[in-house]
């Protein structure tokens, strides 16, 4: 007994000592522990990077290897174009591919995916900690007890099939956790870098930049009311004007080497029409959704689309927003509640994915249980976690739509 207490005083000085190196070491190891479930159960189904690799994992990696179309490909889904994925992750993984061994696109892009989502979980951690919000169930709000707790909710988190095959979602969480850690850590550059980044990644990364610009003009605020405004104009407006610049400064490269590739800036919103997906009130989406009463679909005939449930996970997600703005986390309600908004004016297609991977929808979630809940409940709700995860990887291997 007396071996083991040493032992593990041994790792809580590590930790402390350490936090980040351990915290990003144990994530990976529960990584590598759920890629080996993944495995087991992919054996049939063609082995596990066959299992993974579906829907848009080929236009990620077409685009790694290929760069992108010079104009719509004209295959039985209409006129496509990898124009709609944005550069940040294939250009990773284009440099990945680069170094590993010949035909190993997919196997590359599994780790590449994983180390990202090991350094969203780590960032996580530090995320919680930070702003003095994630009290373990014993309510200490430091110390390694939160970080095992957060870990775990992380690991068994559903949503976790995303981030382990070749999308972009792990790289999302990883930037979009580093810039809110960022600012409120009060490094301004820091958080717009890792937004202009973000903007590069997937559309909705663009969310970060008025984010970013409220924050700074807070500042400002209170540069001009301290009276530093006008002794050092040039040193407050730098401070100010640079990180509301860079913000959004991915997307607005992307758009500008679309122009030049393709002729057209919006190329990546206006070819979703080739996949059915079309401008419309969000609203209007969730709506016909909800009233569609196509709830059983899913079971009877699990390779058709279900709006019904479609529409609940984005009305779950704005629910989740209007908790956090009531809690007075508004830029957490903005960037949950506006990622569905934005996700669904073009429909309810992905909207399961959109909110299972949004990073800021699992940092609220662990909040609300880990406050809320001794650690009997957190055991309870990451053993049914953990199997919801279990359910979704068998759904995701045999094509369920509803997933993709």
């Amino acid at each position: 007994m007396e071996f083991w207490h040493s032992s593990l005083a041994r790792m809580i000085g590590l930790w402390r000592a350490h936090p980040v190196a351990v915290t990003f070491g144990v994530m990976l190891c529960l990584t590598a522990m759920r890629l080996l479930i993944y495995w087991a159960i992919a054996r049939d189904f063609g082995g596990l990077g066959h299992g993974l690799c579906n829907y848009d994992c080929t236009w990620y990696e077409h685009t790694a290897r290929a760069g992108y179309d010079l104009g719509p490909n004209g295959d039985a889904y209409g006129d496509t174009a990898n124009w709609a994925f944005f550069p940040l992750y294939p250009l990773l993984l284009a440099a990945g591919a680069a170094i590993a061994p010949p035909g190993s696109m997919t196997w590359t892009a599994i780790l590449l995916s994983s180390a990202c989502f090991a350094g969203f979980a780590t960032l996580g951690a530090l995320y919680l900690q930070t702003s003095a919000s994630a009290p373990s169930a014993q309510g200490s709000r430091s110390g390694p007890p939160v970080a095992v707790a957060w870990l775990a909710f992380a690991s068994l988190w559903p949503g976790d099939i995303y981030f382990a095959f070749p999308y972009s979602e792990s790289l999302y969480a990883l930037l979009m956790t580093a810039s809110l850690l960022a600012l409120i850590r009060r490094q301004p550059l820091g958080s717009a870098a890792a937004s202009a980044a973000l903007s590069a990644t997937r559309p909705p990364g663009v969310l970060m930049a008025p984010v970013i610009i409220a924050d700074r003009l807070r500042y400002l605020r209170r540069q001009h009311q301290a009276g530093r405004l006008r002794r050092a104009p040039w040193t407050v407006l730098g401070r100010v004007l640079l990180p509301i610049a860079l913000a959004p400064l991915g997307l607005f490269l992307f758009m500008a080497y679309l122009r030049w590739h393709v002729g057209d800036g919006l190329a990546f919103a206006h070819v979703q029409s080739a996949w059915n997906r079309h401008a419309l009130p969000p609203w209007v989406f969730l709506w016909n959704g909800l009233t569609a009463d196509d709830w059983g679909r899913i079971l009877r005939s699990p390779a058709r689309e279900s709006l019904s449930v479609e529409a609940t996970f984005g009305l779950a997600g704005l629910g989740l927003a209007a908790c956090q703005l009531k809690m007075r986390r508004y830029a957490e309600a903005w960037l949950i509640g506006a990622s569905v908004l934005l996700a669904a004016s073009s429909g309810l297609q992905s909207m399961p994915r959109f909110v299972l991977t949004n990073p800021v929808v699992i940092l609220a979630l662990y909040r609300i249980a880990a406050t809320r809940m001794n650690w009997r409940g957190l055991t309870l709700i990451g053993g049914a976690l953990g199997l919801i995860q279990l359910l979704f990887v068998l759904a995701w291997f045999v094509g369920a739509p509803v997933l993709a």
